[in-house]
């Protein structure tokens, strides 16, 4: 029962630290989107380079980011219905990762594949860990893929949002 709860702990901290990777991500986009609707022309260099090259093709980038990265911090009490396609698929070889642990079909299944054995005293208890673990782990999934394409909707905007104006200076 140790082994279990030490598992539920590790895999609370990878929910922290996805939390806290996405407070810093939208703190990001949101100074992003400031300079990129900034009334000011006279900006510095490094900065006025965040508006990008298009100014729709990187707004629009950063607010769908921004989407993305707000619903990965909407609180979300039973992950097991909602937005599942968010994540990622692998075959569930270590049941230590997270990712992994989110894979499997159940929590029943996650635990038999541990090898813990515990008495039949606490059964009961270590099932409910078990589908503490479970469900944090497809939480703390979903909020690193949500991260991942709100930072691929943000990088690939602002890539994009230069074509525009790479464009007429390649071919004159």
């Amino acid at each position: 029962m140790t082994e279990l709860t030490e598992i539920w702990m590790e895999i609370g901290s990878y929910n922290r630290y996805a939390e806290t990777k996405l407070a810093f991500f939208i703190g990001l986009v949101v100074a992003v989107l400031s300079v990129i609707n900034s009334a000011s022309s006279q900006l510095p260099e490094p900065i006025a380079l965040l508006r990008g090259g298009s100014f729709i093709v990187t707004n629009v980038g950063a607010s769908i980011s921004l989407i993305f990265a707000l619903i990965a911090v909407m609180p979300d009490l039973d992950p097991s219905r909602r937005l599942t396609w968010f994540i990622p698929k692998r075959k569930p070889d270590n049941i230590y990762f997270f990712i992994s642990v989110a894979n499997y079909p159940t929590s029943d299944d996650w635990l038999a594949a541990t090898g813990i054995t515990v008495s039949d005293d606490e059964r009961p208890r270590a099932q409910m860990l078990a589908e503490q673990v479970y469900i944090n782990a497809r939480i703390a999934a979903r909020k690193f893929h949500l991260l991942r394409y709100a930072l691929l909707a943000l990088g690939g905007a602002w890539c994009l949002s230069w074509i525009p104006a790479l464009i007429p200076a390649c071919f004159p």
